[in-house]
């Protein structure tokens, strides 16, 4: 019960905190809309506690999200030949979509590792920027990528099996 009520009191200090930032930064991104994207929820559970450098931690966690697919991206287009699950998927997409997915990537890293840079220059008004920025791209750009590609993996490795696609 004890643990319930420090999530709780984490959580009510998460959204009062982040209030703040976003009123400070004018941040123009909700709360609401970074936490169904990017699991802002989960990430300070998970490390159990708020940073007083919020605004940092929040890009931290974006970044991850992108690296995380990033990570998975590369295996796409230079696949482990020891990972029969990379070797695979590698051979799901032609020359012409593997450019895409690289152009993909490139993008991510591009956005990814200007978070670097504001770090090192510490501009709280480009933290905000970033991001709003972060939300905007994966709505615009990489969730609609990343859906069409995965449906086509999804059908691939369904074919490659015997379980019948879900309606």
């Amino acid at each position: 019960m004890t643990i319930v009520m420090k999530q709780d009191e984490l959580m009510q200090r998460l959204d009062k905190d982040f209030e703040a930032m976003r009123n400070d930064l004018k941040i123009k991104s909700s709360f609401e809309e970074l936490d169904k994207v990017f699991f802002l929820r989960d990430y300070f559970l998970k490390e159990g506690y708020i940073s007083v450098k919020l605004s940092r931690a929040v890009c931290r966690r974006i970044v991850d999200f992108y690296m995380g697919w990033v990570g998975y991206l590369h295996g796409v287009i230079l696949p482990n030949p020891s990972s029969m699950i990379n070797v695979t998927e590698h051979n799901m997409f032609d020359d012409k979509e593997k450019d895409d997915i690289l152009n993909l990537m490139n993008t991510i890293l591009a956005h990814s590792s200007r978070n670097t840079l504001i770090g090192l220059i510490m501009d709280r008004k480009d933290e905000a920027k970033f991001i709003d920025e972060s939300l905007r791209l994966w709505k615009e750009d990489v969730q609609p990528k990343m859906v069409a590609m995965m449906v086509k993996v999804n059908k691939a490795w369904v074919d490659k099996s015997n379980e019948k696609p879900s309606s």
